[in-house]
């Protein structure tokens, strides 16, 4: 079988689609009227704090950006699990998102992981 490299087209939906959710980021940072904070991390590396944002910065870039471009891509995904097979190697915290794309079956029997963490703009 030979594989085919995936290409996204200048007029392709999924290219609309993926360049809908960074626009969409940016007009909720408007929308909050947390424009300066922002642009502060991106001009001085400054650093987002909830109280810009009137949510927390992880939470808020998840909610608004992470998640949207999963599910432009098609993935389905599951936030903050606190069970999953196979187990989160961290056992003090859980991931952020886990992508069940796969099925946990599949994902059991072949040891995957499809576990993702997101940080906040300019965080740690």
């Amino acid at each position: 079988m030979e594989t085919e490299k995936t290409v996204i087209a200048e007029h392709s939906n999924l290219a609309a689609k993926l360049l809908r959710n960074p626009e969409n980021f940016i007009d909720e940072v408007g929308k909050r009227g947390c424009t300066t904070p922002v642009g502060d991390v991106l001009e001085n590396g400054g650093r987002l704090e909830g109280v810009d944002l009137t949510q927390e910065p992880n939470r808020f870039t998840e909610d608004q950006l992470i998640f949207p471009v999963l599910r432009s891509l098609g993935h389905d995904y599951r936030a903050h699990p606190t069970r999953y097979a196979p187990r989160w190697p961290d056992k003090r915290d859980t991931p952020d998102f886990t992508l069940e794309t796969l099925p946990v079956e599949v994902a059991k029997r072949n040891d995957v992981r499809l576990f993702g963490e997101v940080k906040a703009p300019n965080g740690t």
